[in-house]
Parts: C-alpha cells; structure tokens; sequence
C-alpha cells in the first residue's frame, strides 16, 4: 500500500526529497507532525504544500477501496461471502459463552459466574458493536498484540472467558480453539466506511512507513497500519479471498 500512496506524490516527494531525508535525517522526524516533510518538500524542490493533506485528497480521488486483512477464527469460511464481516453482535456471543461452558464439563461455571463476566466486560470494554477492523499488513496479525485475532477469534470472546477464568484460577482458552480455523479474510474495504479521522491517520502512518523504510532495517516502523475500522458491516462484495493459518 505505501508504494502506490507514494506514487501517487511522486511529483512532489521525489527522489531528491528522499536522498536529502536519508543525508540528514531531520531532528523532528514524527508521524504526528509532518512539518518536517513539508519544510523538506520546500527546501529541495520548492513545493509549498501540505503533503499528508495532498495525499489523502489523492487517494480519494483515485481509489475507491483499500485492500486490507481481518483475522478471525471460523469453521464456516462461506458465511463471510454470503453475509460479508459482520459487526459484533454480543447476545450471539454471550449465547455461545453459555452453550460451551453451562455443562457437565465446567461444574464450577454457573450462570452467576457468566453474568458477572458479561457486566465487566461490558463496562470495561471499548464500544465496538458497530465497528469492524482490519489491518493493512496481513503478516501484523502474527505480532504480539495482534495474533488474538486469529489465534482466538472474537476479542469480545476471549475478554469474557479471560475473566471467567481469573474467577476460577484456571484457563479457559483453549476451548475456543477447539472449534475453526485461525483465517485471514482479504478485504477491499470501501473508501466510503472508513471515518475520516480513520483515513487521516492512515495515510500519515503510510507516509510515516515510508520514510521510516529508508532509515535501515533495524529502524522501528509499523510496516502497515494496525487500527483500521469502518462503521457497520463490509459488504460480502468486499470479501475478496481468504487464506488459513
């Protein structure tokens, strides 16, 4: 994705810009403020813009969708072309808490246990009910704070059977597992569902990543931008392929 953003400021963040950012790399070098870049544009080649502002009405204007990654865990990869990535829906996920755990084989779990961590994690967690998210890199769904997604499947899942399991000192996990497949489904993600502040840090992560590649492998960069949701569901339209793990 940073190649073809960059192409698309070429005429501006040309290869001189680029060879005097990798001549002296300047002291206020941040994703949050890009003042840097734009001094940078100026000084080597006289464009007076705003260049993450520039790049973002030029994506609008070229592209239509982003190609992106959801992880999750299934066993029924066909309902995502059928009914599309669905937004969470979390009576459907306390049902399924109840069917696995109200049993002969957790005689510790009962239904005030279940309440109890229903109405935590309910308090605690962020409101995503109508939100789906993504990632731009398909390989950041195997760092630490990602591989959740496909190694569990629903975070809002494994946040309730996580303090389920702090109640009883045990581990609960595992039973997730037994049921799916870790999957990465590859998504076209309209343009149109993305939140403009959404799209805005998209594109300074993007601009961020670029110029972060040139500092040498060892630099810490994103390599791909890790927080980006629409609202409501995406269109089974969308659902371009799927891969598992």
């Amino acid at each position: 994705m940073e190649r073809y953003f960059f192409n698309l400021i070429s005429d501006v963040v040309n290869q001189d810009v680029l060879t005097a950012f990798q001549a002296n790399r300047p002291e206020n070098f941040s994703s949050e403020n890009f003042e840097w870049l734009n001094t940078l544009a100026r000084t080597t080649n006289g464009s007076f813009v705003d260049v993450p502002s520039l790049l973002e009405r030029r994506v609008k204007e070229r592209y239509r969708a982003i190609r992106a990654y959801h992880g999750t865990r299934t066993d029924n990869i066909t309902s995502f072309y059928v009914h599309g990535l669905l937004v969470l829906n979390p009576d459907k996920v306390k049902a399924s808490v109840r069917e696995n755990f109200l049993c002969e084989r957790f005689p510790e779990v009962t239904e005030t246990a279940l309440t109890e961590a229903f109405e935590y994690v309910d308090l605690w967690r962020e409101p995503r009910e109508n939100t789906v998210y993504f990632f731009t890199n398909h390989n950041m769904h195997s760092g630490m704070s990602s591989n959740h997604y496909v190694s569990y499947g629903s975070e809002y899942m494994l946040s309730i059977i996580c303090h389920l399991g702090r109640a009883f000192n045990s581990s609960y996990q595992e039973v997730i597992q037994e049921t799916g497949r870790s999957t990465i489904i590859v998504c076209d993600v309209p343009l149109v569902l993305i939140p403009p502040p959404t799209l805005t840090a998209l594109v300074k992560e993007s601009l961020y990543d670029i110029f972060s590649s040139l500092l040498g492998a060892d630099y810490n960069y994103q390599r791909g931008y890790g927080n980006l949701c629409i609202i409501g569901s995406l269109p089974a339209e969308n659902v371009i392929s799927h891969h598992t793990i």
